[in-house]
């Protein structure tokens, strides 16, 4: 939430810096590509620009086949999958053994297959 301050400044969340401030603010609200921004951001003659929530906007192949890829190819660290089988063994009751759920070094190697669990 942004709000103006005694001395006409927005103020609001700006990552944590308190100093960060605007004087001249126009709100745009867009879901969808980020192509529908860029022409509005080519077109400024503003000398700065905040994206607050960019994250929100989608790259134009969103969902296409090297989306896809690139997904499946980012894993956690080494150490984090440690720590997560330790976490599973001990609270879990559940292994790769156990689930069926083997991992591989390379991600091309990993087949996703439909099971159906029965919980009884």
């Amino acid at each position: 939430m942004y709000s103006t301050d005694k001395d006409k400044y927005y103020r609001g969340w700006f990552w944590g810096y308190e100093e960060t401030r605007g004087l001249k603010v126009v709100c745009l609200s867009v879901q969808g590509s980020a192509s529908v921004v860029a022409p509005l951001l080519l077109n400024l003659s503003s000398r700065s620009v905040m994206l607050d929530r960019a994250e929100h906007l989608l790259h134009d192949h969103y969902g296409g086949k090297d989306y896809w890829n690139t997904r499946r190819s980012m894993v956690f660290a080494k150490h984090l999958r440690v720590m997560g089988d330790m976490f599973r063994t001990k609270y879990l009751n559940s292994s790769d053994e156990k689930d069926r759920t083997w991992y591989s070094e390379d991600w091309r190697n990993m087949k996703f297959q439909h099971v159906l669990v029965l919980m009884c």
